[in-house]
């Protein structure tokens, strides 16, 4: 779990049904060495035997030529050069939301860095609450039990999952709430996902009509 609990938002819509996929990563950092960067929309990057999961954040440190995507410091890499990707195959990543088109030729090479996938594979189930403010009453519960969770070991994945109703049925409006996300072992140790202050931002719906 990592030391510092990220601040996340999660902006279900009223009459929607609703599926995010959290990954969960450790504090462990973990280099694929780059051997190619096409001048593209997105970014192709090729990292040959890349061990990187479908949708993993990366940050490009050390790479010569095009230099505008590299972190200033890859001993200290900011939270802002992170960006998310999206796996071609296990030599390929595209780096979503970046266009390398004007960026300079790459030239060779640096690395992929990365957090390693936290190993979820001995939390038995989770929970999260929905709340006005923190300390206030339960106005939304999701958890492994009635399917609102679902723990996927094998990609490091917490999935939060909303159906049409449940928003409405919960009373909830378009507003922001907060929402705590806990994960427990068998044998009744529970860590936090996510910092209480995290914001479920409920957003309004225009069709109602059936």
């Amino acid at each position: 779990m990592p030391k510092t609990l990220p601040k996340l938002t999660l902006s279900p819509r009223l009459g929607a049904t609703h599926e995010t996929a959290l990954r969960v990563s450790s504090q462990t950092m973990m280099y694929a060495q780059i051997s190619g960067m096409a001048q593209s929309a997105p970014l192709e990057v090729t990292a040959t035997a890349h061990p990187i999961l479908d949708g993993w954040k990366v940050a490009v440190i050390g790479a010569k030529g095009m230099t505008e995507i590299n972190a200033a410091d890859p001993n200290n890499i900011k939270e802002s050069e992170y960006h998310r990707c999206t796996v071609v195959d296990a030599d390929t990543v595209v780096i979503d939301g970046i266009s390398s088109e004007r960026f300079k030729a790459y030239q060779s090479g640096g690395y992929l860095a990365f957090r390693a996938p936290a190993d979820l594979s001995g939390y038995a189930s989770g929970r999260m609450d929905v709340k006005e403010r923190v300390g206030g009453d339960v106005l939304l519960t999701r958890n492994t039990v009635n399917g609102g969770l679902f723990i996927d070991s094998a990609t490091s994945s917490v999935f939060v999952r909303l159906a049409t109703a449940t928003l409405s049925a919960a009373n909830l409006t378009a507003k922001d709430y907060v929402f705590d996300i806990e994960l427990e072992t068998a044998g009744g140790a529970v860590d936090a996902l996510c910092s209480a202050d995290s914001v479920f931002a409920v957003q309004p719906e225009v069709t109602t009509s059936a």
